[in-house]
């Protein structure tokens, strides 16, 4: 199977992840973007990165940045949970 479709696959596997554990409003409260910030980008990254080069060790450099970025997420809804969801 081609990296890049292997890559979206994995891109909807986080999705479904995100969205199937994530409190109503979460994605529209703005720091929940400013917390997850540091994990989409690493996940841009290697999805980038083993897209264009396909270099050994990519495929688990993906997984393990899917995993980061999942949850960064859950810690975001966890902190959106503390403070009430209503800021």
């Amino acid at each position: 199977m081609p990296r890049e479709k292997v890559i979206d696959r994995i891109c909807q596997d986080v999705v479904r992840q995100i969205g199937g554990g994530s409190p109503p409003g979460l994605g529209v409260w703005a720091e929940s973007w400013e917390l997850t910030q540091g994990a989409a980008e690493a996940f841009d990254a290697a999805c980038r990165r083993w897209a264009q080069d396909g270099h050994v060790g990519g495929y688990q450099e993906v997984r393990s940045a899917a995993a980061a970025l999942v949850a960064a997420w859950r810690d975001a809804a966890d902190e959106y949970q503390r403070r009430g969801s209503s800021e």
